[in-house]
């Protein structure tokens, strides 16, 4: 379910948007501009935001709430490329005249958007070169991490891998709970197995090990991070401490 609105001119939509990574850096005067172009999103739970091959046309920031961005193969298969949460931007491309979604956003909570058209960013990107800088930061930072994960992928043992999807995902989305960091993902196992090129039985089998170790605490819905250091030095293939 997706429901649309004019954004509302409030503090509240200032303060957030000032601190997500697209605005980092305007006055309050230049976001009070970028909201007055944007449009205000709801999306429920499992509902799809865009979808791969679509027209590009609107660009996300995330208010609240988490979204998958995945691609799906010419056989069916579905690979994650990223998660992202409050403060993310998404489709930046969409700038771009005749530009197409290379992949699908769904929402994996219910999510709190604010979206630019095309011709509205294209313009506070030329009056605001700002916005523009942020952006190519933003793409960069994300072409870096799919580096290392295509590094990952090609070099390091499935254990190696799920580790690592663990502690990216648990510093970016995780919560400090007593005794660890708490990660809450629906179908969490599933989706770090498309994540990390590998399969639901080979995560499951991992993540029960780990336990026995005293290494996490999974669920169906969640995993707890109880000793990170130890973890860490399964994604770099240190021995234990």
């Amino acid at each position: 379910m997706k429901t649309n609105g004019q954004a509302l001119q409030t503090s509240a939509h200032l303060q957030i948007i000032a601190n997500t990574s697209l605005f980092k850096g305007l006055t309050v005067d230049m976001l009070t501009a970028v909201l007055n172009q944007a449009q205000q999103y709801n999306f429920s739970s499992q509902s799809f935001i865009f979808h791969q091959y679509d027209k590009a046309e609107t660009t996300y920031v995330i208010l609240r709430g988490q979204v998958c961005l995945f691609q799906t193969t010419p056989t069916g298969k579905q690979v994650i490329i990223n998660m992202l949460g409050a403060g993310d931007d998404m489709a930046i491309l969409s700038v771009f005249e005749k530009a197409i979604y290379p992949l699908t956003a769904e929402a994996v909570t219910d999510c709190l958007l604010l979206g630019w058209s095309s011709q509205a960013m294209q313009q506070l990107m030329e009056q605001y070169p700002r916005i523009a800088l942020n952006a190519l930061k933003s793409v960069t930072g994300r072409f870096l991490e799919l580096q290392n994960r295509y590094r990952e992928l090609a070099t390091e043992r499935v254990e190696q891998r799920i580790a690592h999807a663990l502690l990216r995902l648990s510093q970016k989305h995780g919560q400090s709970v007593p005794g660890g960091v708490l990660l809450k993902l629906p179908n969490s196992r599933q989706m770090i197995a498309e994540m990390t090129g590998t399969t639901l039985y080979t995560v499951s089998r991992t993540c029960r090990h780990w336990e026995e170790l005293g290494l996490i605490q999974s669920g169906r819905e969640q995993v707890t991070i109880l000793n990170p250091v130890s973890l860490s030095s399964i994604a770099q293939e240190l021995p234990q401490i």
